[in-house]
């Protein structure tokens, strides 16, 4: 289950206790705290079980969930609050898995403890009993923006407990506005980032959520914040211009005629304004394509001026035999549309043809 609950900024810090640079664990730095100090985890996997001996401080890792793992080895709750810990406490940026418990294997949450969670990834867990993952007694947490799935034997187990979960993807489903029960669709292999066809993206609420994500990406990203603890972020693919010669890429020696194909996969461009450069260096001098009269023209400019579209199927724009020597043809866009050639936003492709 991962976590994306909102963050609390304390009144005070008294200190900042670094593990492992001061503590070698992070137990042993919660014993140390006092109320208002800040625990900095700093990246590794600390195989413990920790309790926060009712203590209203911070413990935070430094560099986040896919850095940072708590590890309960199978011999107990990963992290318990069971003294009254109000909600001055806050766990924030760790992956807490392999806990094993008769209840709450992830977390174990009793009598009165309102902690604040927020962007932590807990999987992996399970629990003889019931609470695989926030299990609670006599305490009534809020989730919201969130996503709990893949725990056993079940997400949630509530006793003498309310809990109040809105916006959020909850195994099984769960009463409460916004929430869906689908497949979060991560990315897997212990990394909870989402796909693209995810259903936790853009169906979550900006109310109670973190301004950026487990990787310091803003929120929101699309028109809505996503749900857990990664806000989606789409990769943007460049242009891939490609050019072969005689059906082959890099270089080719022919003493025939010579064919030269052109393809434009626009990726996340497509629509924007650029320039387009055919052009070839030749034993000659240099030879650009011109579009219009399809045909190359003696000298060095661009070819087409506007939006970026696909190019295919290849495109031919060379079909002769050449005079000898060697010639360098390339094919690229560039994405400021002024006729000079810009390197700092220009992608291409060549081939080299060598006629003996």
């Amino acid at each position: 289950m991962v976590l994306g609950i909102g963050f609390l900024t304390q009144e005070a810090k008294a200190a900042d206790l670094y593990v492992p640079g001061s503590y070698t664990t992070i137990q042993s730095a919660i014993n140390a705290a006092v109320n208002g100090d800040r625990v900095l985890v700093d990246d590794g996997t600390y195989t413990e079980n920790i309790n926060f001996l009712g203590k209203g401080i911070t413990v935070e890792s430094i560099n986040g969930t896919t850095s940072t793992i708590i590890d309960g080895n199978t011999s107990g709750s990963v992290v318990t609050f069971k003294s009254s810990e109000g909600t001055k406490l806050v766990l924030s940026g760790f992956t807490i898995q392999n806990g094993r418990a008769d209840y709450g294997g992830g977390i174990f949450c009793y009598y009165y403890s309102s902690p604040t969670i927020t962007n932590c990834t807990i999987s992996g867990n399970s629990a003889d009993c019931s609470g695989g993952g926030i299990c609670c007694y006599s305490v009534s947490p809020t989730v919201v923006n969130s996503i709990l799935w893949g725990d056993t034997p079940d997400e949630i187990y509530l006793s003498d407990s309310s809990i109040d979960i809105t916006y959020s993807d909850i195994q099984g489903g769960y009463a409460g506005e916004g929430n869906i029960d689908a497949d979060p669709l991560f990315v897997g292999a212990g990394d909870y980032h989402l796909t693209p066809d995810s259903p936790c993206i853009d169906t979550g609420t900006s109310t109670g959520a973190p301004p950026d994500d487990i990787d310091g990406d803003i929120r929101p990203q699309g028109p809505a914040y996503d749900m857990g603890s990664d806000e989606y972020v789409e990769e943007i693919q460049p242009p891939v211009p490609d050019i072969k010669a005689n059906g082959s890429d890099g270089t080719i020696t022919t003493s025939g005629p010579v064919s030269i194909t052109i393809e434009l996969n626009s990726g996340s461009y497509a629509g924007q304004n650029a320039d387009w450069w055919h052009v070839a260096d030749t034993p000659f001098g240099w030879y650009w394509y011109q579009v219009s009269g399809n045909t190359w023209v003696s000298g060095l400019t661009v070819s087409y001026q506007g939006p970026l579209f696909d190019l295919t199927p290849p495109f031919n724009t060379l079909n002769t035999p050449l005079p000898s020597g060697t010639y360098t043809i390339y094919f690229g866009v560039d994405m400021n549309m002024n006729g000079v050639i810009d390197f700092g936003s220009l992608y291409y492709d060549r081939v080299v043809v060598i006629v003996p």
